[in-house]
């Protein structure tokens, strides 16, 4: 590579012992959960950058951790040694969640920490066009519950309402074999999970779905004031 172009530097998702020092740069890759700089003494010093994934499979489902990405990034460059060069996304799908990415879009150029509460209420103005006292009381109750996750489990793929109906979702009918075959596939894909975990296999909620439910009664009772705007249908 070095021959090619005298100036290429390599970009990983591991630590790689061989590369000289300078021609390296590494993700981050699921910092916003399982930040490995914090562990790895910042990659041994070598330059990294703190990256959000956020999505597994392109997976459609109301999720993020907004507190962690309104201070890990500065938390990463602040720290002491820090070899932190940048942030990125590192999504497997688009075209969910905007809340989250507008907010990692936005850490690209801060140098604090964000205060989410005061944010979320601003994102709501700005979403709307408006001021909405009912959208920003219900944008706080998501932040509060679906966008506040810290269950550190690292794939939310499991979602009931695209899966086959059962009259129990939260029972495992498949064979042993194949049970053995989903962990170990798994296993393999999440190394960088310190343990494995029986959250990822069953439905589990982080959240209180009543509080969800109270948002939802504020977006609708919002509805004629948003009649024609796009951001809210």
């Amino acid at each position: 590579m070095h021959a090619g172009d005298k100036d290429a530097v390599w970009l990983m998702q591991a630590l790689l012992h061989s590369v000289p020092s300078g021609k390296m740069i590494v993700l981050d890759l699921f910092a916003e959960v399982k930040p490995i700089w914090k562990r790895s003494e910042q990659f041994y010093g070598t330059p990294y950058i703190w990256c959000m994934l956020h999505n597994f499979g392109g997976n459609l489902e109301m999720y993020g951790i907004l507190d962690a990405i309104a201070s890990g990034p500065v938390d990463g460059r602040t720290s002491q040694n820090s070899t932190m060069v940048g942030v990125g996304m590192c999504m497997e799908g688009i075209e969910q969640n905007p809340v989250v990415y507008e907010l990692m879009s936005e850490m690209a150029f801060r140098n604090e920490k964000v205060h989410v509460e005061e944010w979320i209420k601003s994102y709501s103005q700005r979403r709307y066009g408006k001021v909405i006292p009912k959208l920003e009381q219900a944008w706080d109750i998501l932040y509060q519950t679906l966008y506040n996750c810290t269950d550190g489990v690292a794939d939310h793929n499991k979602d009931f309402i695209v899966e086959f109906p059962d009259v129990d979702p939260s029972f495992n009918s498949e064979s042993e074999a194949i049970k053995q075959n989903v962990k170990a596939a798994e296993a393999k894909r999440f190394a960088l999970r310190e343990t494995y975990s029986d959250l990822s296999q069953q439905p589990h909620l982080w959240y209180s779905p009543s509080k969800v439910v109270k948002a939802l009664h504020l977006f609708l009772e919002s509805g004629d004031v948003l009649t024609h705007s796009f951001t809210y249908r």
